[in-house]
């Protein structure tokens, strides 16, 4: 159990909090991916196979990992069971092969940023050849490829020996590698892996955001298109830079906790991990949330699939309101210098671009 004392009212009252973000979370992440799923079944045009394999995919490993995180990381963190993680569980082989799997779940999750970005780069870069290069084998192997990188490293280190630390300040029980040189090996490879995947996910992402700026602009001009589908592409490319940026922070995170760790500042380390739980929450549970904000094609029919409609007229009056305050009073169109008022018609087209 937590210590008494300050640290420990702030820490149950973060845990709690986490906790109920958590439950409430993975209920509607899960119920996400029923509704995605059905829509695959049912050969949905907008729920389209070329980018919504990849989230489906990825979500049913976000939703295992969530329970797995539970059991072998973050109960461990309430300070509970201490007895059954130091002289139970610790012994046993599941310890090491669930830790091994949640360092190798966030691996995966870094590389499948990859694959988001360049779905969404090739999208717009390359609309016309979209459909048929994301199908059949290829859509395969660009979903798995993080799986298939990271079970090597999974096979080699699953069944080595893990032990649970105690903190005797708070209570906090902290799980690492009992040798110390596997330890540093598997962290520097994690670290690694992370590192070169911002990388390229970054340079990918700045060339996603030139070709965004691009076609924003025709969008803008051009007020009289209707294309859903751009509409859809622009939202899910915003969806892959969000994907970015919350897995930056988990990486911002390790590194610090690695180089705490082998500085010898522990209790900055522990402090850390205690604050990667939060990091976790917000890189697994980022892509519910940001899908159904972004798009409002999908927004409204997993409402209505929850038979929760009423919230549609809720979320359509905040987001039009927004649209409306967010548009240029003058309009400058491909064949004319001069700007105009849009028309009532032209109001709406916007409002439509704006509001995803």
């Amino acid at each position: 159990m937590l210590t008494n004392g300050v640290s420990s009212i702030f820490l149950t009252a973060y845990f709690i909090l986490i906790v109920t973000i958590d439950i409430l979370s993975w209920i509607i992440y899960l119920l996400l991916l029923i509704f995605l799923i059905k829509c695959r079944w049912k050969d949905d045009r907008v729920i389209s196979k070329e980018f919504f394999t990849l989230c489906i995919f990825n979500g049913v490993l976000d939703i295992i990992f969530v329970v797995e995180e539970y059991v072998n990381f973050r109960i461990p963190q309430f300070g509970f069971f201490e007895d059954f993680y130091k002289d139970v569980l610790a012994y046993s082989t599941a310890a090491g092969v669930c830790y091994v799997y949640s360092l190798c779940q966030v691996i995966v999750i870094s590389l499948s940023g990859i694959t988001l970005t360049f779905n969404r780069f090739y999208a717009i870069k390359f609309p016309t050849a979209y459909k048929e290069f994301w199908s059949g084998w290829r859509l395969f192997l660009l979903t798995i490829w993080p799986v298939v990188v990271v079970t090597p490293i999974f096979i080699a280190y699953c069944r080595t020996p893990v032990n649970f630390i105690v903190d005797p300040l708070s209570g906090r029980i902290f799980q690492n590698f009992f040798d110390e040189r596997v330890n540093n090996d598997i962290w520097s490879l994690v670290i690694g892996l992370h590192i070169t995947a911002l990388i390229v996910n970054g340079v990918l992402n700045i060339f996603l955001v030139r070709i965004i700026k691009k076609e924003f602009r025709r969008s803008r001009t051009n007020v009289s298109s209707q294309d859903s589908d751009n509409r859809v592409d622009l939202a899910m490319s915003k969806y892959a830079l969000i994907h970015f940026v919350c897995f930056g922070m988990v990486a911002i995170v390790e590194t610090i906790i690695v180089f705490a760790f082998r500085g010898n500042s522990t209790y900055l380390a522990y402090n850390c991990l205690t604050t990667y739980v939060l990091a976790e929450t917000i890189m697994v549970f980022f892509s519910p949330y940001t899908l159904l904000i972004l798009s409002k094609d999908i927004r409204k029919r997993f409402f209505l699939f929850l038979r929760l409609g009423k919230l549609n007229k809720i979320f359509n009056t905040s987001t039009n309101r927004l649209a409306v305050s967010n548009i240029n009073p003058t309009l400058q169109t491909r064949s004319h210098k001069t700007t105009n008022l849009p028309n009532q018609r032209q109001r709406q087209n916007l409002m439509e671009n704006v509001v995803i």
